[in-house]
């Protein structure tokens, strides 16, 4: 009953915004403008060690802020840090990812700008005595949603792997993370 009531709210608040936001078609995703804002996730997560995959997964809520620069109509380059906070019974950890994020946002003439994302960057996470890092790799895609003036909704789902090997020598397999994310975010664009 609560998803039924959930998802009337949402539908209504969606039809409103529509009619409400008719003057602001088309302003976002232009060149020279700047985009900052963050999402917060929640994020399911296997384990790989030595080329296996671990038969359990793990529930962490991660930061995301984000900055982007529109080079041309449409093409972002952005950075996007990452932060996970990770507790499972005693054992917790955080993990620092910094992306390099161009994106390619898709002007539909309405509010509703759908894009994709590539993700390529550095990873490190901490534990105790527990530290390593490497490569962090993916792709974000959704839509972004322009509510009132220069504020914008972000719904997108995300895939990255990260590669957290000790030694850069080792001769194992790829032992890190595979992350499938629900980002869910609040940006402001501006000139």
């Amino acid at each position: 009953m609560k998803s039924k009531i959930f998802l009337l709210l949402a539908l209504i608040l969606c039809i409103g915004l529509t009619s409400a936001n008719a003057q602001t078609i088309s302003k976002f995703a232009k060149k020279s403008q700047w985009e900052v804002g963050g999402s917060i996730s929640f994020t399911s997560s296997t384990e790989v060690n030595n080329g296996e995959t671990a038969d359990n997964s793990t529930a962490t809520l991660s930061f995301q802020p984000y900055g982007g620069y529109f080079v041309i109509n449409g093409l972002e380059l952005g950075v996007m840090p990452s932060v996970d906070y990770t507790k499972i019974g005693d054992y917790n950890s955080t993990s620092y990812v910094l992306y390099f994020a161009p994106s390619y946002n898709f002007d539909t003439k309405s509010q509703f700008y759908p894009y994709i994302t590539g993700l390529i960057g550095y990873n490190a996470i901490n534990s105790g005595d527990y530290n390593r890092n490497g490569i962090a790799w993916g792709g974000e895609a959704g839509v972004k949603m322009n509510l009132f003036g220069n504020s914008l909704l972000k719904l997108g789902i995300q895939y990255v792997q990260q590669t957290l090997n000790p030694d850069p020598n080792t001769t194992d397999e790829r032992n890190g993370y595979n992350t499938f994310r629900v980002n869910l975010g609040f940006n402001v664009f501006f000139y």
